[in-house]
């Protein structure tokens, strides 16, 4: 009895060392204390542990400053410049809505509202307030992945690049598209 409970021990330490580096994830490892046969058997079965948790104000706040920030983008900036402002809120340990709400962070922000610049044919500018009708599920389904896991590897900063750009580029950083994730220059 005592070899097989060794064995099982080293079993369960080798199935917790092999689970460890998936990401962030919990894992719960069942053993059965007795087991009449020879074969034993460990179910394993993985319990999700989200990015972050937002109250149901800093969720549909962070919809529409998706919208108002990366309106027209694929799905995955929209989940990206989400992340960005997660990170920003968990390095502050402030909560979300402030985080967007900071003065001179994110264009997507006027007078307190996520809005979306529209330019005038004279070059003067016109900010639309973001409306629940503008959010589709697409983007909310984008904007729920960013709440679930960090595509950007912890960027606290991005831009879009265009092509007169004369931006330096940071040392490090992720490029997705035309987007430049990155946590420092």
């Amino acid at each position: 009895m005592k070899k097989r409970n060794f064995v099982r021990n080293l079993v369960v330490a080798g199935v917790a060392v092999a689970l460890s580096g998936c990401g962030k994830q919990e894992y719960n490892v069942t053993i059965p204390i007795e087991n009449p046969h020879d074969n034993i058997t460990y179910e394993v079965k993985t319990i999700q542990k989200s990015y972050y948790t937002p109250s149901d104000e800093e969720r549909q706040f962070a919809y529409l400053m998706a919208c108002a920030q990366a309106h027209g983008e694929e799905s995955i900036i929209q989940t990206m410049v989400t992340n960005v402002a997660i990170n920003r809120a968990e390095r502050d340990e402030k909560n979300l809505i402030d985080v967007f709400t900071e003065k001179n962070q994110f264009s997507g922000i006027h007078d307190g509202v996520p809005s979306i610049m529209e330019k005038n044919e004279d070059g003067t500018a016109t900010w639309v307030p973001v409306t629940e009708d503008m959010l589709t599920d697409e983007l909310k389904k984008a904007v729920d992945l960013a709440f679930e896991q960090d595509f950007t590897e912890g960027a606290m900063h991005y831009y879009k690049i265009y092509s007169n750009s004369k931006d330096c580029m940071p040392k490090e950083f992720i490029q997705e598209g035309d987007w430049i994730f990155f946590k420092e220059f």
